[in-house]
């Protein structure tokens, strides 16, 4: 498996490679996901309705990150 901060680095060449905007959803238990997507730039960004999903019989918080040149 990739370091978490290989991968970010990627998602972030890609951004840099065309896009004016990119966001994710990353589940709130998946820290090293939030915090590899922090580390290079996302943003939270704050949701008037949580995104709930069902997974393995619980329910699981989606949040949400964006990142803008």
């Amino acid at each position: 498996m990739r370091k978490p901060s290989f991968r970010g680095a990627r998602m972030k060449r890609h951004f840099i490679n065309g896009a004016r905007k990119a966001t994710l959803g990353v589940f709130e238990n998946n820290l090293p996901a939030y915090y590899c997507y922090k580390a290079v730039g996302f943003r939270d960004v704050p949701l008037e309705t949580p995104e709930i999903y069902p997974v393995l019989g619980q329910d699981w918080n989606c949040l949400e990150l964006a990142i803008e040149r």
